[in-house]
């Protein structure tokens, strides 16, 4: 991976991360979601036009296969053989352990990536099912444990940090420490649809108030990596951690988005954005994606969001905007407070 990130920096201008929405089909509800899940029937992009899609990059440094909740698709196995790419990360529900453990060990014999997959759960029992709906903490935990054994995959945990959360959040760390996964993810609440306030992203006194606990129980993960890799991923995180923080008490970009140059999202549908919190410019199945890029509209996003006329926390955009960018790489090698 180091060397492939090393090759991206010399093509400033080439999709390297990409998201692909294969479904908007959702077993749950959950409070914090931002995803529209409104679906309509034979909506979704076939496995040919996925294909087709593939076909148009190079080798990715990173694939982030979305919903919706990626393993309905039956498919999904052969949707992650058509990329090459690096990494490959995946999110789940946890809606049916065995059925995502199977087809985990499919994923991981038909591709040589990275492969990252993550479990969502956002607290103990009584938060957790009243986010995601009642019995979904029991159906995390299994599922945590049924990835663990296959070889070759990495297992994280991801948890939405809002309101509800927030009171038991260290303590809530401490346990899924105890699963014994290469790393816990803590998501601010993101999205601008309106919530009850329960499921908002606290303020930033209370996020600043707990950063140094979830630093410190960020320092005992390994990331599954060697000591180099690790490094960066730990200061990373903190880094992340702390540009946030900016972002939500200054409301602006911190850092400069890359997204309309290193990152693209294309939906289950077929729309294509340059970012989630984005609105999209075009659909691929009305103009081709290499004529959507040099499109008009495609432009002006771009112009926009170098103007940085947005602004966001959204983690997958961070991922970017600190690896692909060698002005943030001293955040990277020294580690942050």
């Amino acid at each position: 991976m180091k060397t492939a990130i090393l090759r991206s920096l010399l093509a400033p201008h080439s999709v390297a991360h990409f998201i692909l929405h294969v479904t908007k089909r959702c077993p749950l509800r959950c409070k914090t979601c931002f995803v529209d899940k409104d679906t309509v029937a034979g909506e979704e992009l076939s496995l040919e036009e996925i294909r087709d899609i593939a076909r148009k990059f190079n080798k990715l440094l990173w694939l982030d296969i979305s919903g919706g909740e990626p393993f309905l698709r039956e498919d999904l196995p052969d949707i992650c053989a058509l990329f090459k790419a690096g990494s490959i990360g995946i999110p789940t529900n946890a809606f049916d352990p065995e059925l995502i453990a199977d087809m985990a060990r499919q994923i991981r014999n038909k591709v040589s990536a990275e492969i990252n997959i993550s479990v969502s759960i956002d607290g103990f029992e009584a938060v957790n099912d009243d986010v995601r709906g009642k019995g979904c903490f029991e159906r995390s935990l299994k599922t945590v444990a049924l990835l663990k054994l296959i070889k070759g995959i990495r297992v994280k945990v991801n948890t939405v940090l809002c309101n509800l959360t927030y009171p038991d959040i260290i303590k809530f760390m401490a346990f899924i420490k105890t699963l014994g996964v290469d790393f816990h993810s803590i998501i601010f609440r993101r999205g601008n649809q309106p919530v009850n306030e329960a499921y908002d992203c606290p303020c930033y006194n209370d996020l600043n108030m707990i950063k140094k606990d979830i630093f410190r129980m960020w320092s005992g993960y390994d990331y599954g990596f060697d000591h180099f890799q690790r490094m960066l991923l730990r200061n990373y995180q903190r880094a992340l951690y702390n540009f946030s923080l900016r972002v939500i008490k200054e409301g602006r970009q911190s850092p400069a988005c890359l997204a309309g140059r290193r990152h693209l999202v294309v939906y289950a549908n077929g729309d294509v954005s340059f970012c989630e919190m984005l609105p999209s410019f075009g659909n691929l199945r009305a103009r081709p994606l290499s004529e959507l890029l040099c499109s008009h509209e495609a432009e002006s996003v771009r112009k926009s969001i170098i103007r940085r006329e947005c602004s966001c926390y959204h983690n997958c955009n961070m991922l970017d905007n600190f690896f692909l960018n060698i002005t943030q790489y001293p955040k990277l090698f020294i580690p942050i407070r």
